[in-house]
């Protein structure tokens, strides 16, 4: 295959385009976030010196994003714990994993949470994408990420803020008032997912910008975020995305857009955006 083929057609080629059609939405999702998180680390990324840059992926999933950085023949390596979860997620897995190792692409997985990994190796750059709300010891965790970092790599985020009052898991705009209440008022909402629900650690803006400077670390946010992600539903093929959105969003959106003004967005401070991405250094 040419390495220089893109993310989408290489997941042609990892499915059959008759398989990805009639796939079901939980698989779609998938394969929109694989495309969407490396399009957010793209620019981080080192092709030229391929086998020196060292890439380490938090909570790696299904391994798509996984196998198609590895097939464009980056040194990644995947923290993911392989046991448990749901039927389709793990025959993803497996899937991806055949399908790598038939075609010689090669990448090392670690079944480990990040809270108890360690490694001599260092690391040019660890990303987390949608995965820091559901680590149990956030701060512990961007303690060992930070153990194994290069001097000069980085540490890319992308997760949502809990300052604002919105959880994306459940597309649900909450009360300003903490987890515990909310679960008390939207319980019967909450009670179809509530592993998930409690796997959600609530991390926000402000306890990073503590955490920061607790450590004496450089912190650097994205402040377009916001309006990178409205921007992102003007994507017609996006339409797992689009349909995940509540419609009031959508609406919002609209109105931004006709009126001209979407551009303002870029204007917010990043305190009060959600997803929030930022780079720990």
């Amino acid at each position: 295959m040419d390495t220089k083929i893109n993310i989408s057609e290489f997941f042609e080629e990892l499915f059959s385009e008759d398989k990805i059609n009639n796939a079901n939405v939980l698989i779609k999702t998938y394969i929109e976030e694989a495309e969407f998180g490396f399009n957010r680390i793209e620019k981080f990324l080192d092709f030229e010196n391929n086998k020196e840059f060292k890439i380490l992926e938090i909570g790696a999933g299904s391994f798509l994003l996984t196998s198609y950085l590895a097939y464009r023949g980056l040194n990644i390596t995947a923290l993911e714990p392989v046991s448990g979860g749901f039927e389709c997620f793990n025959l993803m897995q497996q899937t991806i994993l055949e399908y790598c190792k038939l075609n010689n692409i090669n990448f090392k997985v670690i079944d480990s949470k990040i809270e108890d990994f360690s490694s001599a190796n260092k690391y040019d750059l660890i990303f987390l994408v949608n995965v820091l709300e559901h680590i149990e010891e956030p701060f512990k965790a961007l303690d060992n990420m930070k153990k194994v970092l290069k001097d000069t790599g980085k540490i890319f985020v992308h997760c949502p803020n809990y300052l604002i009052p919105y959880e994306p898991h459940f597309r649900k705009f909450l009360l300003p008032f903490g987890k515990k209440i909310n679960e008390f008022i939207f319980k019967n909402k909450i009670k179809e997912k509530q592993e998930l629900w409690n796997d959600l650690n609530f991390i926000n803006y402000n306890q990073i910008v503590n955490y920061s400077k607790q450590r004496k670390l450089s912190v650097q946010f994205n402040h377009e975020i916001i309006y990178e992600s409205f921007k992102r539903l003007s994507d017609v093929n996006n339409k797992e995305f689009r349909n995940r959105i509540p419609k009031c969003i959508f609406i919002v959106y609209k109105l931004l857009t006709l009126t001209k003004l979407i551009k303002l967005l870029k204007l917010m401070p990043s305190k009060y955006q959600t997803p929030m991405e930022f780079i720990i250094q």
